[in-house]
């Protein structure tokens, strides 16, 4: 069974930031109110996450099209709950 800080360290791994947030952090800017399995479910189904980018289109960068995805996901996830 996997535990929590292996799933944390193989999605660092995946989108590594030098300087600034990690992954995790990042999609809890988007879902604050979520628990752990919600934003693994997220990073995991609802993202290019680990290497699927859209670069340019989603951004120039790897987070950049990460941050993309999720405030994509994060506003069909609003519009649902209206």
């Amino acid at each position: 069974m996997q535990t929590k800080e292996d799933t944390d360290r193989l999605i660092n791994h995946f989108l590594p930031v030098a300087e600034g947030p990690s992954a995790l952090q990042i999609a809890r800017e988007y879902f604050p109110e979520a628990t752990e399995e919600e934003i693994e479910y997220v990073i995991w189904e609802q993202t290019g996450f680990p290497s699927f980018w859209q670069i340019p289109k989603d951004g120039a960068t790897p987070e950049e099209c990460f941050r993309k995805q999720l405030a994509e996901f994060a506003a069909s996830v609003k519009e649902g709950q209206s």
